[in-house]
């Protein structure tokens, strides 16, 4: 079973979105997946289709098709995996469905993994790039600070992300779910108008959902 649905490299997002964007509108009754959703999937297509030529080519010439074409793809690749989750959430979609969108077909393998495995799993850390207003990417894991050797530890299926607004929660106060993620970094998107302090903490879940530790928890400023 594929681990990270997207690719990694410019040039094969390229020919995965093309593919994804297609198989979405062909399929998207199907899918239970609205007008509305495919016109803002088509609109951050559109986007990108722009800026990635541009910055071939620029050639890294010109940092700002770069950035351009990044803020474009993170833009995208956050409608993506909004619409990836609802499809995977619906207990009509298929295998054949999901291949054909190129994303994870889950893994039917009844081999059951004792629980020890999560329990005695280091818990994930936690690295924020916040570097773009009102918007954290949240990567976890063993090393998050460099995705390509951030492989996710055996037995280990994805970390489950919790966030807390105004920074560690005191008085009472707690840690709200952001999110179950098989793929680092999750996009956390902030409408804030203000600069805010959020805090972010993990854990790992294996393929049946049963939780490991929680990890340290960290704190990060987001701009508006």
């Amino acid at each position: 079973m594929a681990r990270n649905y997207i690719p990694r490299r410019d040039g094969d997002f390229n020919s995965w979105q093309n593919n994804f964007v297609s198989y979405v509108i062909t399929n998207a009754t199907a899918l239970g997946i609205t007008p509305a959703e495919v016109t803002e999937l088509q609109n951050a297509q559109t986007s990108w289709n722009s800026s990635f030529p541009a910055s071939i080519t620029a050639k890294n010439a010109s940092k700002g098709a770069n950035e351009l074409k990044d803020e474009d793809r993170d833009t995208f690749e956050s409608i993506a995996r909004l619409l990836t989750r609802k499809v995977q959430a619906r207990k009509e979609t298929t295998d054949t469905q999901r291949e054909g969108m190129g994303i994870t077909v889950p893994d039917m393998d009844p081999t059951a993994l004792s629980e020890d495995v999560v329990l005695n799993t280091t818990p994930p850390m936690i690295h924020i790039d916040h570097s773009k207003p009102r918007m954290a990417f949240v990567h976890f894991g063993a090393n998050p600070q460099n995705e390509k050797e951030n492989a996710k530890p055996n037995g280990i299926k994805g970390a489950r992300i919790w966030f807390h607004m105004g920074g560690l929660p005191t008085g009472g106060a707690r840690w709200e779910f952001l999110a179950d993620d098989t793929n680092s970094p999750y996009n956390h998107i902030i409408n804030n108008t203000i600069g805010t302090t959020v805090a972010y903490r993990a854990q790992w879940f294996d393929n049946r959902l049963r939780l490991g530790p929680l990890g340290d928890p960290i704190t990060v400023a987001i701009s508006p």
